[in-house]
């Protein structure tokens, strides 16, 4: 199958890579900027979210840009420039690697988001590991639907790469915060994997129905507001169908987004439209 039927989806779980435990186990572009001072604050933060100091989630101030600086080393002095290049520097690669970082920082900034825990909107409960992943879960597949857009060879690295860092940071997460040991954690990270790309191939084929609303609250019960035991309570009706309307209009929104950016990582998500209380209202009866 190709890129637009979810080949990608695939290639995002292959496997994990270790690439922020030490400086010799740096990405090339990263082990480029700790000289120029970028790196080593950066990665102090990054490592003070694995060691489960902090929930990388939660931080309110993104990450300083590796796109924005990987610019600025382009516009540096024609030697430097030269140094650059010679290390395969401003490969095509290296961009979207780059703009990986970038969109998925922005992800996990905007699934943070207070409105997603409020029960007045979504609902979200923020005590369980699952749901707060799952949280994530969906802005990555909102970059992926935009990404469909794009040709294969201009975002391969780019959506691979933000996946296995979602994937990294999970399994760091559930063995720092979720105190599980590293056999534990990598068997629930599959799990995380296979669940997650059922839920990408159901709202894929949801936002297609003659009823998208409806059809990707059906998703999202299922796979974000059902219990352990795959019960779901009938107060989560509504939420879900707020979080519905939240995702259609992003992807509304990131379609709209212009290729060159999107390809640099720098997106956008649209604020959410207030809660349709009658309409819900509603959906909830007819659920009953």
């Amino acid at each position: 199958r190709n890129f637009r039927d979810g080949k990608m989806l695939l290639l995002s779980c292959r496997g994990l890579r270790c690439s922020r435990g030490t400086s010799k186990a740096l990405h090339p572009l990263q082990r480029a900027l700790l000289p120029l001072g970028y790196y080593s604050s950066l990665h102090a933060r990054w490592k003070s979210c694995a060691d489960g100091n902090s929930d990388c989630a939660k931080l309110e101030d993104l990450p300083p840009s590796m796109v924005d600086r990987l610019e600025r080393m382009q516009a540096a002095p024609l030697w430097k420039r030269h140094l650059f290049w010679m290390t395969g520097m401003f490969r095509e690669s290296q961009w979207q690697i780059a703009a990986a970082n970038d969109m998925y920082n922005l992800c996990m900034q905007q699934a943070a988001k207070q409105i997603f825990f409020d029960t007045a909107a979504a609902g979200v409960d923020p005590e369980r590991y699952y749901t707060r992943f799952q949280l994530k879960g969906l802005h990555c597949w909102l970059c992926h639907v935009r990404l469909r857009m794009e040709p294969r060879d201009a975002c391969v690295h780019l959506f691979t790469d933000m996946m296995e860092t979602l994937w990294e940071d999970a399994i760091k997460q559930m063995v720092k915060q979720e105190k599980l040991d590293l056999l534990q954690a990598s068997k629930f990270l599959k799990e995380l994997q296979e669940g997650w790309h059922g839920m990408c191939v159901a709202l894929d084929q949801a936002i297609l129905s003659e009823a998208p609303h409806e059809a990707v609250s059906t998703v999202l019960l299922r796979n974000v507001y059902a219990t352990a035991d795959g019960q779901v309570p009938q107060e989560h009706t509504s939420r879900s169908l707020w979080l519905s309307d939240y995702l259609l209009l992003q992807v509304e929104h990131m379609r709209a987004l212009l290729s060159p950016e999107v390809l640099l990582g720098r997106i956008s998500f649209k604020a959410p439209q207030p809660l349709c209380t009658e309409r819900h209202k509603d959906a909830s009866e007819l659920a009953m």
